[in-house]
C-alpha cells in the first residue's frame, strides 16, 4: 500500500473513530480494566457492544463504498485491456466461426458444460456474440432437457434458427424405463431429460432441420406437425431380435409432410412402407424391423418414389410370408432403376435375392452382401445378374482374413466375420464387398468355389491374405476355388496357411491344368514352399512356345526360401524377393 493510500485510509478510520466516541454514552464513569468479571446484566457494559455494532456497520459501508467503485472501474480496465489482445481484434464473423466448431465438436453431457454457456460467460464480448447468433442455439441434445427453464433458454435464444436435435439414453437408463421394478423411481435421468425436450419442441417442429433418436423407447407421443425444414431422420431403437420390442410409429407421422427429409435411419422402429416419409429420399437405412402387413413389394414401391436415392441398407428386414408369397398385381412392375445409387447394402441373402430382381443397380455402385459360409452367392445373385451392373465390371477378387478387431473396419452389426471379399474393375474401383461369416462348418466348400464360379470368365487377379492354420484348405478344396478361373493371370498369397495346397493345385499335369493364364504368382509371409515351389515353376515355367499359358515371374517378400530354390526357380522364370509385404489393394481398407 502507497503513503498515498495509507494516510487516506487512516484519515477515514480516524474520522469514524471521533465520530463513534461523540456518540459514545456520557453517563458511563467507569470503564472496567482488562481481567475484570463484567457482569452480564450490567449497563455499564453496554456501550462497548454499541461500538463494536458500529465499527462493524461503518466496516461494511465502507466495503460497499469500496466495491461501488472498484468493482465498475476494474471491470471497465479489463474491457479495456481486452480490446489489446488480437482475439478482440477478429471479426464478428471470425469469432462465430470458432464458436459454432466448438458447439458442433462437444459431446459433453453435463448442462454447465453446454459451449454456449460456457462461451457466454467468458466476456463481455464473447457474450455479446453467442447471444447475437442464434444458430449457436440450435443444436439440442438430451443434457438440454435438464430442467424446463434450460431447454427454453435454447429455445428462445435459437430464435427462429432451423432445429438439429440429438436425444440418446444409455443403456442401463433404457432398461429402467422398460423394467421399473429394478428402481423405486422408473423414470430415469435420460428419460426425464428427453421428456422435457420433446415437450418443448412440440411447437418448435417447424424449425427441425436433423432429429436423431438413440435408445429411446417408444413412450412420448409422435410428432403429428408438419415438418417442413427437416432433412434428415435417425431413429435407432433398442437393438433387439427383429419384431420384439419394436417402436411402432404412426403413418402419418409428421402429417406426412416433410419435403425436405433426404436421410432416413430406422432401427427397430417400425414406420408402415405406405408412408409419404418414404419420399424423395437419397440416403435409406432399415434394420431390425418386421413389416407384418407388408411385402418386399411395397419395399419396392416406396424406393421408386426415391429415384435419386444414393445409399440403401437393409438389414434384417421381414416380411410378412403370407403377403410375400402371394403378390398383388400391383407388385408386378418393371424393375426401379436407381441410376444415383452409389452404395447398397442387403442382408440376409434371401432378402437380397428378392429385392435385386425388382431394382437395377447402377454399373459404379458398391454392393455390401454380408453372407454365411454356407450359403451360395450363385442362388442370391443369379436371378437377377442383368440388373446388378456392377458385376459385369469385376475382374479382380480379394479374400481376406479378418480378426477380431479388424472386423470393426467392416459397416455391418452382425457377428464376427472371419472373411472379407473384395471384387474391384480394373481401374481399382471397388464393387462388391461379401463379408463372410466364421459360423458352420462347410463354408470353404460352399461360398468361396460359387464366388469364383460366377465371376469365372471374369476374374484376372485372385488375391488371398490372412489365412490361419484353423482354415487349412485341402488340395481339392484349391482345385474347386481354381478350377472355373480360366481367365486368372495373377495369383497373390500372403500369410495363408493354404498356400502349399493352392501351388500343388497349380501343378500341370497332362490330366491338370488349372488357370492356363497363369502369369504371375507372388507370395508374402510364407515359409516350407520349397519343394512346392520349384515343382509348379517347373511345371509352369517350361511351357516351350506358349507364352500365353506360361508362368513368368514370381515375387517373393519375406519367404525364407535357400538359395538354391531361388537359383532353381531363375531357370524357368523371373524371381524378384522384396524384403517388406506386398502392397495389395486390399490393404489400405484395414488402415
Amino acid at each position: 500500500m502507497d503513503s498515498m493510500t495509507f494516510d487516506a485510509a487512516s484519515q477515514l478510520v480516524q474520522m469514524l473513530s471521533e465520530q463513534l466516541e461523540a456518540h459514545r454514552n456520557t453517563d458511563v464513569d467507569v470503564v472496567p480494566e482488562r481481567g475484570d468479571i463484567i457482569p452480564a446484566s450490567d449497563d455499564s457494559t453496554r456501550w462497548i457492544f454499541d461500538e463494536w455494532e458500529a465499527i462493524e456497520r461503518a466496516q461494511d459501508s465502507m466495503l460497499d463504498v469500496i466495491n461501488t467503485y472498484t468493482i465498475p472501474r476494474i471491470s471497465k480496465l479489463r474491457s479495456h485491456y481486452n480490446h489489446t489482445t488480437r482475439i478482440y481484434r477478429l471479426p464478428f464473423e471470425i469469432l462465430v466461426s470458432v464458436f459454432r466448431f466448438v458447439v458442433d465438436s462437444d459431446a459433453s453431457e453435463l448442462p454447465s458444460a453446454r459451449p454456449p454457456l460456457q462461451l457466454a460467460g467468458v466476456s463481455r464480448r464473447w457474450r455479446e456474440v453467442v447471444l447475437g447468433t442464434p444458430t449457436l442455439w440450435a443444436r439440442i441434445g438430451t443434457e438440454a432437457g435438464a430442467s424446463g427453464d434450460l431447454i427454453n433458454i435454447f429455445l428462445a435464444r435459437s430464435k427462429v434458427a432451423a432445429l438439429d436435435v440429438g436425444l440418446a439414453i444409455d443403456d442401463e437408463d433404457s432398461d429402467l424405463v422398460r423394467f421399473p421394478t429394478l428402481r423405486s423411481d422408473p423414470k430415469s435421468h435420460h428419460h426425464q431429460c428427453v421428456h422435457r425436450v420433446l415437450e418443448a419442441l412440440s411447437p418448435h417442429t417447424s424449425r427441425l432441420r436433423s432429429l436423431s433418436f438413440e435408445n429411446v423407447p417408444a413412450f412420448h407421443d409422435y410428432p403429428l406437425s408438419p415438418a417442413p425444414q427437416l432433412e434428415v431422420l435417425r431413429y435407432v431403437g433398442r437393438r433387439t431380435p427383429a419384431g420384439s420390442h419394436m417402436c411402432f410409429a404412426p403413418t402419418n407421422i409428421f402429417a406426412g409432410h416433410t419435403p425436405r427429409l433426404r436421410d432416413l435411419k430406422l432401427e427397430s422402429v417400425h414406420i408402415p412402407l405406405t408412408s409419404l416419409i418414404y419420399t424423395g429420399l437419397t440416403r435409406l437405412h432399415l434394420e431390425n424391423i418386421y413389416y407384418g402387413s407388408s411385402a418386399t413389394h411395397d419395399l419396392i414401391h416406396a424406393l421408386k418414389a426415391c429415384p435419386l436415392l444414393e445409399e440403401l441398407t437393409l438389414l434384417y428386414i421381414i416380411f410378412n410370408e403370407a403377403t410375400d408369397e402371394h403378390p398383388t398385381s400391383s407388385s408386378v412392375h418393371e424393375p426401379v432403376t436407381l441410376a444415383m445409387l452409389r452404395s447398397i447394402a442387403i442382408h440376409p441373402g434371401t432378402l437380397a435375392s428378392k429385392v435385386f430382381t425388382s431394382i437395377v443397380v447402377p454399373s459404379s455402385s458398391l454392393l455390401v452382401l454380408p453372407l454365411c459360409n454356407y450359403e451360395d452367392f450363385n442362388s442370391v445373385v443369379s436371378k437377377a445378374r442383368g440388373n446388378l451392373k456392377n458385376l459385369a465390371r469385376i475382374c479382380s477378387l480379394h479374400l481376406r482374413y479378418l480378426s477380431s478387431m479388424q472386423t470393426r473396419h467392416i459397416d455391418y452389426p452382425g457377428p464376427g466375420y472371419g472373411f472379407l471379399g473384395e471384387t474391384a474393375s480394373k481401374n481399382g474401383l471397388t464393387l462388391l464387398q461379401i463379408p463372410i461369416s466364421r459360423q458352420g462348418g462347410g463354408g470353404r466348400d460352399t461360398l468361396f468355389p460359387s464366388i469364383s464360379q460366377f465371376f469365372a470368365l471374369q476374374i484376372e487377379t485372385l488375391s488371398l491374405t490372412g489365412m490361419p492354420g484353423a482354415l487349412f484348405l485341402t488340395v481339392s478344396h484349391c482345385f474347386a476355388i481354381l478350377s472355373d478361373l480360366t481367365g486368372l493371370t495373377k495369383l497373390s498369397l500372403e500369410s495363408c496357411a493354404s498356400a502349399g495346397s493352392f501351388l500343388k493345385a497349380l501343378v500341370v499335369t497332362p490330366t491338370s491344368h488349372l488357370c492356363p493364364r497363369l502369369a504371375k504368382l507372388c507370395l508374402a509371409y510364407i515359409s516350407g514352399l520349397d519343394d512346392a515351389l520349384i515343382e509348379t515353376v517347373k511345371s509352369r515355367g517350361s511351357l516351350g512356345d506358349n507364352r500365353a499359358g506360361r508362368l513368368r515371374k514370381v515375387t517373393l517378400a519375406e519367404c525364407p526360401l535357400a538359395d538354391e530354390c531361388i537359383e532353381v526357380l531363375k531357370n524357368y522364370v523371373q524371381v524378384k524377393v522384396r524384403l517388406r509385404a506386398l502392397h495389395l489393394p486390399f490393404r489400405r481398407v484395414l488402415r
